[in-house]
């Protein structure tokens, strides 16, 4: 019979409810997705420069990678709920502070403190709760949960850029922190900490035997904390794979009104919805490609879509001025296939290392995304100066990369993964 949650709720049905609760919190995360429409009033109201916004991008990320094993840690001591909760504070007074305090240190302080203290702790406690919720549907449901962050961004980006046009760059922090937060609050109340060890009705963990290597004679699947997470081999190659695979595809969501206008020379209002092309194909790819992976394999499917985004990547090398559609096909192609980095890296250490241990484990593993963020933007800044074809060679090279390693990772580890099959249950009887 599925758990209960207290006042006699069943889990399997009101865990649907916390599903929406995540969905609604990755969409207010989305709002990250906007750093490209910040650049250009950055440096023309509070006196940044090109290469100040890109250094603040890059802390900006390496303090997000350390908030995040800090998160991992809160997550697992205080529940998700409380976790969840403190990431919602956070978020309120960052808006506050980046709107009121209109200069570089008032920036720096909402935007690299406090929201992305939020978002460190948001994204964890969001994929522990669905991973411990949705075992059996863990593909799929993290990647609808997933597409928050970047279907948010379709519309995310075009009403901040509505705030900044019709009020001002520093006023449009009051009106998105006042519209996120409200979202906030409807999400927390839907938040659920689920019990040690659920299993929805109908459904066992294979048994370490069951999901032994008979070729190799290899151990099967078993729960695996941090330290025994970095002895296995496999661990490094899967921390390898984002870094590589992701540079590009970060370049195309937080950079992109950026990089059109320079290369395709769009206005700052067509770049906005650029953004919104470019996180439509994200969304779109977490959607199906997650879905698909529960059916085909995470890591039979890995490779081959890392190898197409790679040929995606050099076609953008061939975007100039004028090519504004050519170059919003091509980066939506790259996004969608891009997408499967944010629908797989979840699912995937949950596959390898197992739920018990997942918080830790999967703030550890998602430092390898926080280094790809720190490379992109200055390859970006490189395509200034140099040429934006060299930039996506590299990013395209380093998706090529990506998809062998995923093959590699597919060879060590395809037999031996955590795994749901269905049990019979029996029919429940209620006594009179």
């Amino acid at each position: 019979m599925g758990a209960r949650l207290a006042g006699g709720r069943n889990l399997d049905t009101t865990r649907w409810f916390a599903m929406i609760s995540g969905l609604l919190i990755m969409i207010a995360v989305s709002y990250a997705y906007c750093w490209s429409l910040f650049q250009n009033p950055m440096i023309s109201e509070r006196g940044a420069t090109p290469e100040l916004m890109a250094l603040y991008y890059t802390i900006l990320t390496v303090i997000y990678a350390g908030m995040t094993l800090v998160s991992g840690k809160i997550v697992e001591k205080v529940g998700i709920r409380k976790s969840v909760l403190m990431a919602l504070v956070a978020y309120a007074i960052g808006f506050v502070v980046v709107g009121a305090w209109q200069t570089l240190g008032g920036f720096v302080l909402g935007a690299l403190i406090f929201h992305n203290f939020q978002q460190a702790i948001a994204y964890v406690a969001v994929y522990a709760m669905i991973a411990k919720l949705f075992p059996d549907k863990k593909g799929t449901c993290m990647a609808i949960v997933g597409m928050g962050t970047t279907g948010g961004g379709i519309f995310m980006a075009p009403l901040a850029q509505y705030f900044i046009d019709t009020y001002s760059f520093s006023l449009q922090f009051f009106w998105m922190g006042g519209i996120l937060t409200i979202l906030g609050i409807v999400a927390y109340f839907m938040a659920i900490d689920p019990p040690e060890g659920y299993l929805p009705k109908g459904y066992a963990l294979a048994s370490e035997e069951e999901t032994k290597d008979e070729e190799t004679g290899k151990p099967g699947f078993v729960q695996k904390d941090w330290k025994a997470m970095l002895k296995d081999p496999a661990f490094y190659v899967l921390f390898c794979i984002p870094v590589f695979a992701a540079v590009g595809y970060m370049i195309l969501l937080f950079q992109m009104s950026w990089v059109a206008q320079d290369i395709v020379k769009v206005t700052a209002a067509q770049g906005a919805w650029l953004v919104s092309a470019s996180t439509i194909g994200s969304t779109a790819g977490k959607l199906v490609l997650g879905t698909l992976s529960d059916k085909l394999g995470r890591l039979n499917m890995l490779p081959v879509i890392l190898g197409v985004q790679g040929i995606f990547l050099l076609m953008l090398m061939r975007a100039g001025e004028g090519d504004a559609i050519y170059f919003m096909i091509f980066a939506v192609l790259t996004t969608f296939c891009g997408a499967s980095m944010a629908a797989f890296t979840g699912p995937l250490v949950s596959d390898l290392f197992g739920n018990k241990y997942f918080p830790f484990n999967f703030s550890i593993v998602i430092q390898a995304p926080a280094i790809a963020s720190i490379i992109a933007p200055w390859l970006a800044a490189f395509g200034t100066t140099n040429g934006f074809g060299f930039t996506f060679a590299v990013a395209g090279g380093m998706s090529f990369l990506a998809a062998v390693l995923a093959f590699v990772l597919r060879k060590m580890r395809n037999n031996r993964l955590e795994v749901y099959k269905k049990v019979a249950v029996e029919q429940e009887t209620t006594a009179e």
